[in-house]
């Protein structure tokens, strides 16, 4: 038998050796089991720490983001000032627009946290857009002149018909016949240009656009700082130009208006993300911070598992739904559903923001104008995020912006937009889909290594069980030799 021919000295190095290798392989699964090595190198990478990979995403975002501008082109002006119907809109659009967004000036500070100035800028997508903004031309609601007198209705009477006196000579007609391209960047107005030379502590342009505003509030040269969270390795805003709060909203002893400190800007947040956690998202342009929930569970066209966090019911709530909202209340009709001033971020200037076509919002708002038409599908505000890496695969982020007219006086024609509600814009914020490189990192982190884990775990399992009862066997078996050599010798000494 060729096993008895080999010498027993092999049989034994042999038999140490695969006993060895079993305890080795054993040890080796069972701290693959303790340790999750998969999970360290996940945090690790996934980890923000300055210029880390998890770094390098938050500075410089790969996230393709498209900015779309619809715009609500009046088509009843006449009717409407003649008080015959209600104002009717059409809306027009996509105007789409790729943004770009990275932080300047970064700055490690020795208390753990990180300074930094956020800069974007955009480029015009014509193959994306119904048209070519710098041609196309809509009717719409003469906003310096709305503005304006809206701004100065609370002032006192002189002022108020001194204002309404300088309008009529100078503003124009109550609707406008403009370019896309001028209504949102901004064109010239005589109320706009006389304000700014006599009033440039509170109108510092010469020009006023829509987008332009919003453009200019987000590349401001606002410092915000931003601070670890102990043992998530997730970075949140912890004060922005100095203050965990937005200075437009009240002063430093409100706890609650204008509370960034915790809040998230694109596109990491926390791993493991529990189902009941609310988020904080702050984005400049947008005034305020912006509150997201747990909206469902569900799987993507790529098979990850993702919770979607929508706009959270209390954001746009009337008072006597959330009390809270009340130092938001500045200029809007804080008695109805749906809409939120941001007025302070405007020159006192009544916007208001909305979600769009008014959706989940008072019915009185889409009783007042024509032609709009809330599609959930369409005009919901949500994120998708990856639970597991905190990374978003998707990203909706649609607000409109309104006019909130109050009662004005001394200009007889902002009388017929008293009261009401204009819709002037909105636009959406668009992710449809993760970019390659955050597809690969959740593909390598949460799908591939943990496969090759497991398997390397149960392999190594079965070797160390496996090894050392051959190594038993080898050496039953050297035993067994051992006896018949000692019986042999035996028979050979008796013969």
């Amino acid at each position: 038998m060729w096993w008895a021919s080999i010498p027993k000295g092999i049989k034994t190095k042999a038999s140490f050796l695969l006993l060895s290798l079993g305890v080795l392989f054993g040890t080796t699964s069972l701290l693959i089991f303790t340790l999750d090595p998969v999970d360290i190198l996940t945090r690790k990478i996934l980890e923000i720490k300055p210029y880390n990979f998890a770094f390098g995403i938050w500075k410089d975002p790969p996230y393709e983001v498209m900015g779309k501008v619809y715009i609500f082109n009046v088509t009843n002006g006449q009717a409407f000032l003649d008080g015959e119907e209600k104002l009717k809109f059409i809306e027009v659009g996509p105007y789409v627009y790729k943004e770009a967004i990275y932080r300047t000036n970064i700055s490690v500070n020795n208390d753990g946290t990180l300074s930094f100035i956020s800069r974007r800028t955009i480029q015009f997508m014509h193959e994306l857009s119904v048209g070519d903004p710098l041609k196309d031309t809509l009717w719409l609601p003469n906003l310096p002149l709305l503005g304006i007198i809206s701004t100065m209705s609370d002032n006192v009477l002189p002022v108020r018909m001194a204002v309404g006196y300088l309008s009529l000579l100078l503003s124009g007609n109550e609707f406008l016949n403009l370019t896309v391209d001028d209504y949102l960047f901004g064109y010239d107005d005589h109320l706009i240009t006389l304000a700014s030379q006599f009033m440039p502590n509170w109108i510092h342009f010469s020009r006023f656009g829509v987008a332009d505003r919003l453009m200019s509030l987000d590349n401001a040269s606002n410092i915000a700082s931003m601070t670890l969270e102990p043992g998530l390795g997730q970075y949140s805003v912890k004060d922005f130009n100095g203050s965990p709060r937005l200075e437009q909203w009240g002063d430093g002893s409100n706890s609650t208006c204008g509370l960034i400190r915790g809040a998230y800007v694109d596109p990491v947040f926390p791993r493991n993300l529990p189902k009941d956690a609310t988020l904080t998202l702050y984005r400049h342009g947008f005034c305020r911070p912006i509150p997201i929930h747990y909206n469902h569970t569900d799987t993507d066209k790529y098979g990850y598992k993702t919770y979607t966090y929508a706009l959270s019911d209390h954001f746009l709530a009337p008072l006597s739904e959330n009390p809270n909202n009340h130092c938001y209340c500045k200029k809007a009709r804080c008695d109805l559903k749906g809409i939120g001033d941001i007025s302070p971020c405007y020159y006192g200037v009544p916007i208001a923001i909305s979600q769009p076509h008014f959706l989940n919002a008072d019915p009185k708002l889409l009783e007042d104008v024509g032609g709009l038409s809330p599609d959930p599908r369409k005009h919901n505000f949500y994120t998708v995020i990856h639970p597991e890496s905190g990374l978003a695969l998707e990203v909706k982020f649609r607000i409109q912006l309104n006019l909130n007219v109050p009662d004005t006086d001394f200009n007889y024609k902002t009388r017929p937009f008293n009261n009401l509600v204009v819709p002037l814009v909105w636009l959406e914020l668009s992710v449809d889909g993760p970019p390659a490189l955050i597809k690969i990192t959740i593909d390598l982190l949460f799908v591939v290594l943990p496969w090759v884990q497991q398997i390397l775990r149960a392999m190594f399992a079965f070797l160390g069980a496996t090894l050392p009862m051959v190594a038993a066997w080898i050496y039953l078996t050297k035993l067994k030799c051992l006896e018949l050599d000692s019986t042999r010798e035996k028979i050979v000494l008796l013969k």
